[in-house]
């Protein structure tokens, strides 16, 4: 009997593991998953021929509206002419070469030109850039841009309206002799007041400098409430340096630089007041995660402890 048991046992097929194989669904999506990110990192960094590519592709871009602009403001170029002239009633505008005029006139019409093209520029740079940006950089990006160019021509018709009418104004009435008459080259009057639209478009540019700086952790308010003292006396050598020769145009200059100064400490402060609060609620949101985590591991314990009971 023992040896026909055994002999029984032995001719029993041994039972194989007849369950199926589990379903790879999560294998498939860990290789999906894999797959579209590999797919967007190829869409989101571009190789550098291609960059090459874009940016040879945008500069021509820009090129070719530049060359339409200037031929555009070379039409119109003896319009702008009289307007800037007309600010200037009591000189007498004379060339003092065959090429003076014409020269003068390409150079209006370039200079004019790229400043009309600059929102173009502007947004060719922004388009260009973007790819290679996170979402915060994007927006602090985006806001210099804006706010430069709002400054620049802020700054540009503070000077057009004010400084120059006054200071034009002062310079024809400081001859009080009348055996010396005023006659000005067209080139000179010309570059005169474009340095004085540059000089005060690149100060009213400060604002944005300091916020930009201020963000990036350089300037510091304390930094400039401190050197309050010392800034007012540089600005006034700036003044004098960038400016013709005469107290007029350097106050003129100085005291919008001043305000500017003013307002720039304004801005750092505002900008290290919202780091300071931000850096706060970070740090709230940071306990109020440390304390759901000791209450979940509380709870566990209980559980545990009711289990073991």
């Amino acid at each position: 009997m023992i040896r026909k048991y055994r002999k029984k046992q032995l001719q029993k097929p041994k039972k194989t593991d007849q369950r199926k194989p589990k379903s790879d669904h999560t294998s498939e999506r860990t290789h999906l998953a894999v797959v579209v990110t590999q797919k967007t990192r190829k869409k989101k960094s571009m190789p550098f021929r291609e960059h090459l590519r874009e940016l040879r592709r945008r500069i021509i871009y820009v090129a070719v509206a530049y060359v339409v602009f200037v031929i555009a403001c070379f039409i119109f170029v003896q319009e702008i002419v009289v307007v800037m002239l007309s600010m200037a009633d009591a000189f007498v505008f004379v060339y003092l070469s065959p090429s003076e005029l014409i020269m003068c006139y390409m150079r209006l019409s370039l200079i004019f030109a790229l400043a009309a093209l600059s929102p173009f520029i502007g947004y060719h740079i922004w388009a260009f850039a973007v790819p290679a940006l996170k979402k915060r950089e994007k927006r602090v990006v985006l806001m210099c841009l804006l706010a430069g160019f709002f400054f620049f021509l802020l700054g540009v018709l503070f000077s057009f309206e004010i400084v120059l009418p006054f200071t034009i104004t002062f310079l024809a009435g400081f001859n009080n002799l009348e055996i010396i008459s005023a006659n000005i080259s067209v080139d000179s009057y010309t570059r005169f007041i474009l340095n004085m639209l540059m000089v005060f478009g690149l100060v009213f540019e400060m604002p944005v400098l300091s916020s930009l700086l201020s963000m990036l952790g350089v300037l510091k308010p304390k930094l400039l409430k401190k050197a309050r003292k010392y800034a007012l006396i540089i600005i006034f050598i700036i003044a004098a340096v960038i400016t013709p020769p005469d107290v007029v145009s350097q106050v003129m200059v100085a005291v919008p630089m001043l305000f500017l100064y003013q307002l720039s400490t304004w801005i750092c402060q505002f900008v290290a007041w919202r780091k300071k609060k931000k850096a706060e609620e970070d740090e709230d949101e940071d306990e109020d995660e440390d304390d759901d985590e000791d209450e979940d591991e509380v709870g566990d314990n209980v559980g545990i402890a009711s289990i073991n009971d």
